[in-house]
């Protein structure tokens, strides 16, 4: 019982490192495609989901804290170089036709991974003993799918919604 208690905590580890690191490169991306949208309103909602990967990076830090775990240096100079490169895609792009498609198409299926991330995380909790973190995994996991409803919607609009595939979770 015990291996199998310490293989969860290690995968739970694991999957917030990755869930920290993959914040950072969510928020840096925002940061590009809110500059390189250009009604207002799609502006303000970027920010506001921007802000709200924010507060789950911040948490993420604190439970791989109370862990005694602390981010990946190596993963995080990785996703911050990530994050950049498509925040600066979404800028260099803004004026050709489809950018604005594929901007809210990419942030969608990442923010589809995310939910599962988080509910993973949550499973990954409870099998190594730690059930007092569901909660708060869970509700990160419930705003991820709020980001991800946000995107296909938007996705859905657009008339190449209409032929390309469109991912649900």
């Amino acid at each position: 019982m015990q291996n199998t208690n310490d293989d969860a905590r290690k995968s739970l580890i694991n999957l917030l490192k990755m869930a920290h690191s993959g914040e950072l490169a969510a928020i840096l991306a925002y940061e590009g495609h809110a500059l390189a949208v250009f009604d207002e309103q799609e502006k303000r909602d970027i920010r506001k989901i921007q802000n709200e990967e924010v507060v789950h990076r911040n948490k993420v830090k604190q439970i791989l804290g109370k862990l005694g775990e602390s981010p990946s240096l190596v993963r995080e100079m990785y996703m911050w170089l990530i994050g950049s490169v498509v925040g600066l895609v979404c800028l260099l792009t803004k004026y050709l036709p489809t950018s604005w498609f594929f901007a809210m198409y990419g942030a969608g299926k990442l923010e589809a991974n995310n939910i599962l991330e988080y509910s993973h995380a949550a499973q990954f909790a409870v099998k190594a003993g730690l059930p007092q973190l569901v909660p708060e995994l869970m509700e990160m996991s419930a705003v991820e799918a709020q980001h991800e409803e946000y995107f296909h919607k938007k996705t859905a609009s657009h008339f190449l919604g209409g032929y390309i595939p469109l991912w649900r979770h």
